[in-house]
């Protein structure tokens, strides 16, 4: 039984408990209230709901003074006030603001145009900052900005360069700002220098490296070697590295680049020092775990490196790459292939260890086109060269997506290679196009250096009705032709891949308004031709060919006895066989980067159907080169020979003519070659012409439709083929334009002569719609 001191003692407990609870609601209550209302004063630009979102409380939340100071700081932290107060009055929360000031515009200035900055870079760099206008200003943001035009300069050798700015803030609460640019003078490599490399020499090295010591004082002043660069510096000092890892110095480095300025900042001197280390040769390549196994000749040829060569890392990497491929090509799309270097017996060669992990073959489980909304799904899967069901194989796919690049039908064709959600081993090729025009309809009025005045119209789809084919129909007036035709063209007739044409045409032909001679051609036919494909990039095409002609000769080979000959032949009909060869290998239809495109063309008149006998040979070969990135090379030739058989001369007006935009740049269209009398050009059996551009891309606003180049043409026209001399060569150059505009390639050239005759007429430029490189 408890004692009453014990009773007490409890009581007290109880007393003291519910004092210590009343105290703590008390306390408590006075530092949590229920938030009711949140009051936001002082906004001009920012709106409400912008404020409410950086809150990290909302009403109905217990409101404390812990609290009400972190919706301080989060304001704070936004950067778009200047000033936040906060009180709580009766659980609603008044907050008080003070905008920073928005921008109302930024001025550069004292930069020198495309030297460090320019309009565009400025542009950019106002919007990663955050200092357009309409933006609210921030400091910090106008300090990031300051320190990266700094270094822009200081990138570009401009290490004098001195920046300052002024913020002028108006009574509507905007800020001006202006930078003004003290850009003083880039800094001149005045001397490089290298140290440590015994296997290259410097001047070698240095030539690497597209900055560095003044080249001789009238070149510098066009190449600006002297110009100190970060940019170029680093990419040089990359090509030194690459230089060395290419002749097996796996260990270079650079121990030490020491740049020195002089007391005006104006002067550079730069020291390189560079350990090569040992350099190490090839032991041998082995391959090892894979099914497939390659002989040792069909390794070098992977890799392109022999026993004893210098280790070169490219090589490997590219060897490895054409491996990976040949193992996707036998259907293991996804194998894995690593490279590692182990040390052989000898300390300066080393063995190349590819280790392959194959997995599983993979199968083609749907081809799935999408965004051909027009063309036909059948036109697309009769260029492919790998079907559903079928082994994966790279190269197909690849040359799949070329052919169907090649029917110039999309602007773009994309391909992403998706495995199936239900078998590990099959995979659907997901094919995106981006169709464009293929239909042309043209009317209007034009005048050319060639034919002259014209009216011109037409309709030419190239994709009829989606199905593939090409339906072409055009009308011409001009001074020298008049023509009217029509073509259809089945390019894939049966299953086989044949195809078939045919059409009619009717044309008059006045040759005096092509600066050629004085005669005309009235003509009508007919023409049928069909095609058998050889591989999937060559075909052979004969066509048969009818017409019924009228042939006049002018006043000028009536008076003068020109061609008095064949002027008092009855040419009545013509029937033609021709059977052309056709090879395209291009990797884009437009403008290629890599490929062959070549014609053989043989055509005869037939006898007893032809009232004059001649046959005609024809070639054509186009080849392009990747260079790089930005440079194609391309070399073309063409040869085209006619003459006549059976005792027959070649009929005037199927000679050969020489010169201008399709032919030799830089001489006037149809001028070159033997002439009559009258100055006209007589034309001749044998015309050949060789060429070589240069072509690179030129971007302007994120289209890539337009390519600058510089060629040099060389050919040549002999009346007979047994007359041809040297002398007959012609040979010029100059520099190209090429726009693919929605109507058609849009060509500029300029051309000068570099062999010429005295009386050859030359024209050194020309502007042309619907040609190309």
């Amino acid at each position: 039984m408890p004692s009453t001191f014990e009773n007490k003692n409890s009581n007290m407990k109880n007393k003291f408990l519910l004092l210590f609870f009343s105290l703590f609601f008390i306390i408590s209550s006075s530092y949590a209230e229920v938030l009711e209302k949140i009051e936001i004063t002082g906004l001009n630009v920012i709106d409400r709901g912008t404020v409410l979102s950086y809150l990290p409380i909302e009403v109905g939340d217990n409101l404390t003074d812990k609290t009400i100071e972190t919706v301080r700081e989060s304001l704070i932290k936004t950067g778009f006030f200047s000033q936040v107060k906060t009180d709580l009055i009766l659980r609603s929360l008044n907050i008080s603001l003070n905008e920073n000031p928005t921008v109302k515009y930024l001025d550069i200035k004292n930069f020198k145009d495309n030297e460090v900055l320019s309009e565009e870079i400025i542009l950019n760099l106002k919007k990663n900052h955050d200092l357009i206008t309409g933006k609210i200003f921030q400091k910090k943001n106008l300090e990031n900005l300051l320190m990266q035009i700094k270094s822009l300069y200081e990138l570009n050798g401009f290490y004098s360069s001195q920046l300052s700015f002024k913020v002028d803030i108006d009574s509507n609460n905007r800020a001006g700002i202006v930078i003004d640019i003290e850009e003083g003078n880039q800094a001149l490599i005045e001397s490089l220098k290298f140290s440590g490399n015994d296997f290259f020499e410097s001047d070698f090295l240095a030539d690497l490296i597209d900055v560095g010591e003044p080249d001789f004082f009238l070149l510098n002043y066009f190449t600006e070697k002297d110009s100190f660069n970060k940019k170029i510096f680093d990419s040089g000092i990359e090509n030194i590295k690459n230089e060395y890892l290419k002749s097996g110095f796996l260990n270079i480095e650079f121990e030490d680049i020491k740049m020195s300025l002089d007391k005006n900042n104006e002067k550079l001197s730069i020291f390189i020092k560079i350990s090569e280390g040992p350099q190490f040769r090839l032991n041998n390549i082995s391959i090892v775990g894979q099914d497939i196994k390659f002989s040792e000749n069909e390794i070098n040829n992977f890799f392109e490196v022999s026993k004893g060569d210098p280790i070169d890392q490219k090589l490997i990497i590219e060897g490895i790459k054409k491996l990976s491929n040949s193992y996707a090509n036998k259907g293991f799309a996804f194998a894995a292939i690593d490279s590692s270097l182990a040390s052989s017996e000898k300390s300066d060669e080393v063995n190349v260890n590819i280790n392959v992990s194959l997995n599983n073959k993979v199968y083609i489980n749907r081809i799935i086109f999408s965004g051909n909304t027009k063309t036909q799904d059948n036109v697309l899967r009769r260029e492919m060269k790998i079907l559903e069901g079928q082994l994966y194989s790279k190269k197909d796919i690849d040359d799949s997506i070329i052919r169907l690049k090649r029917l110039n039908y999309f602007d773009n064709v994309s391909l992403s290679i998706q495995r199936s959600s239900v078998d590990s081993d099959k995979v659907n090729l997901l094919i995106k196009v981006s169709e464009k025009k293929t239909g042309e309809m043209s009317i209007g009025l034009a005048h050319s250096s060639s034919t002259g005045a014209a009216v011109n119209a037409g309709v030419r789809q190239r994709n009829f009705f989606g199905t593939g084919n090409t339906l072409d129909l055009k009308f011409t007036n001009s001074e020298a032709v008049e023509e009217i035709s029509l073509y259809f063209l089945d390019p894939h007739y049966n299953i086989e891949g044949h195809q078939f044409s045919y059409g009619v045409f009717s044309k008059k032909l006045d040759a005096s308004n092509l600066d050629v001679s004085s005669y005309q051609i009235d003509e009508i036919g007919a023409q049928f031709g069909y095609g058998i494909p050889i591989d999937s990039d060559s075909d052979i095409f004969g066509e048969l060919r009818f017409s019924s002609l009228d042939v006049f000769c002018g006043s000028t080979f009536a008076s003068s006895g020109y061609e008095l000959e064949q002027c008092s032949k009855n040419y009545s009909h013509e029937t033609t066989s021709s059977l052309n060869y056709s090879s395209n290998t291009l990797n884009d239809n437009l403008f290629p980067t890599k490929g062959t495109r070549k014609n053989l063309k043989a055509l005869i008149s037939i006898p007893g159907l032809s009232d004059f006998n001649y046959f005609e040979l024809k070639s054509g070969t186009q080849t392009y080169f990747d260079l790089s990135n930005n440079l194609t090379l391309k070399t073309g030739l063409d040869l085209n020979y006619s003459q006549g058989y059976a005792g027959d001369d070649l009929p005037f007006f199927k000679r050969h003519y020489s010169g201008g935009s399709s032919s030799i740049k830089g001489f006037d269209f149809n001028s070159l070659g033997s002439k009559y009398p009258d100055g006209n050009p007589k034309g001749g059996e044998l015309s050949f012409l060789a060429n070589t551009t240069l072509i690179s891309p030129m971007k302007y606003d994120g289209m890539d439709q337009m390519r600058v180049g510089a060629f040099v043409d060389m050919g040549g026209l002999s009346e007979k083929i047994s007359s041809f001399e040297v002398d007959d060569i012609r040979i010029s150059s100059g520099v190209s334009f090429v726009w693919a505009t929605p109507i058609g390639p849009l060509s500029i050239y300029f051309a000068k002569p570099l062999k010429k005759k005295t009386d050859d007429a030359t024209k050194s430029f020309s502007f042309e719609l619907g040609s190309n490189f």
